[in-house]
């Protein structure tokens, strides 16, 4: 799941000549139909990986191979994954630049991890631990999710370029 939202990033960061040129065309998409087909890409590539995930899980649990609460940890941990990846990835697009680590992208790493290690400390001590670990695992993918409808989609990229040290001020 991660790998595929990888490569949608990484196609997406590789193409920015292409993009300014297709700005250009006349059957260009409007804003909110081009927000729809990346949140749309993102939405598909999660599909797979849960769709292997879930058929292979059922059947090991009806072959008893493992237990319920071996499934709902799987699955806890699959949210994290791929709520994290998903968030970055919206949180990206959103960006007035890019870089490759932001702020945003060390929160929804950190706040998916944390709420998996809540749900895996606290899974047995109650409702109130496992609303914590949910919250934390999806809040990151809601304030992607904001961000994508309510500011403008980076397009086309703008890669920021790392200057050397001889272009910082005092440097001859």
């Amino acid at each position: 799941m991660a790998s595929r939202i990888s490569s949608i990033g990484a196609a997406w960061r590789s193409r920015a000549s292409e993009q300014s040129l297709l700005k250009l065309t006349p059957r260009w998409p409007a804003e909110r139909r081009l927000r729809q087909l990346f949140l749309s890409a993102i939405a598909w590539s999660q599909v797979g990986g849960w769709t292997g995930w879930a058929a292979i899980s059922f059947i090991a649990l009806l072959l008893g191979s493992i237990t319920f609460e071996h499934l709902t940890t799987g699955a806890i941990l699959l949210l994290a994954v791929s709520s994290g990846c998903a968030a970055s990835l919206g949180m990206l697009l959103t960006r007035r630049a890019l870089k490759e680590w932001h702020v945003t992208t060390i929160y929804a790493t950190l706040s998916t991890f944390l709420g998996a290690a809540v749900y895996l400390v606290a899974r047995n001590s109650g409702h109130a631990a496992m609303a914590i670990a949910l919250a934390l695992i999806l809040l990151p993918s809601v304030i992607a999710l904001a961000c994508c409808m309510a500011r403008p989609l980076l397009f086309p990229v703008i890669v920021r370029q790392k200057s050397s040290p001889a272009h910082h001020k005092g440097w001859g």
